[in-house]
C-alpha cells in the first residue's frame, strides 16, 4: 500500500466543472505556466464570464487556489477536463491583470492615490502567502 507524501495535495478537494459547460472565447495571454483564456461558464442559474487557464500541474495549483478566499484575489471556481487538457476556472477580471495595465503604452499618468491603493491591495493579497 503506497502512502501519500505530506507535501502532496489531496485529490479532488475542489469542484469539477463539466467540459460542456465551458466555452472558450479568446486567448488573453500565455506564458511559462500555461495559457489564459476568456470563457463563458454556463451554470444552472446563469451564464458568466470566467478566466480559464490551461496548465500542466493542475492538481497542485487547484489545491492551492481552492484554499484561498480573499477579495483582492480572483475567486477559484473549480477545474474542468477536456480530451487533451485540464482547465482551471476562476473569476474573470474585466480590466485584465495589473501587470498588463501598468505596462500598457497608452497609459500616461496614473494618480498617486491610485498607485498607493494598488500597493495596499497587493500587500493584503501577499499577506496570504506568508
Amino acid at each position: 500500500m503506497s502512502r501519500k507524501k505530506d507535501n502532496e495535495p489531496p485529490v479532488n478537494n475542489y469542484p469539477i466543472i463539466a467540459e460542456d459547460k465551458i466555452k472558450i472565447v479568446e486567448l488573453l495571454g500565455a506564458g511559462g505556466y500555461g495559457a489564459v483564456f476568456r470563457a463563458q461558464w454556463t451554470t444552472e442559474k446563469k451564464v458568466m464570464w470566467v478566466a480559464v487557464k490551461k496548465v500542466g500541474e493542475v492538481e497542485k495549483e487547484a489545491y492551492l487556489l481552492s484554499r484561498i478566499r480573499h477579495r483582492n484575489i480572483v475567486e477559484f471556481y473549480g477545474i474542468s477536463k477536456t480530451d487533451l487538457d485540464f482547465l482551471i476556472v476562476t473569476e474573470f477580471a474585466e480590466g485584465g491583470s495589473l501587470f498588463n495595465y501598468l505596462h500598457n503604452s497608452e497609459i500616461r499618468d496614473i494618480d498617486l492615490n491610485q498607485i498607493i491603493n494598488w500597493a495596499l491591495q497587493v500587500r493584503k493579497a501577499l499577506f496570504l502567502s506568508s
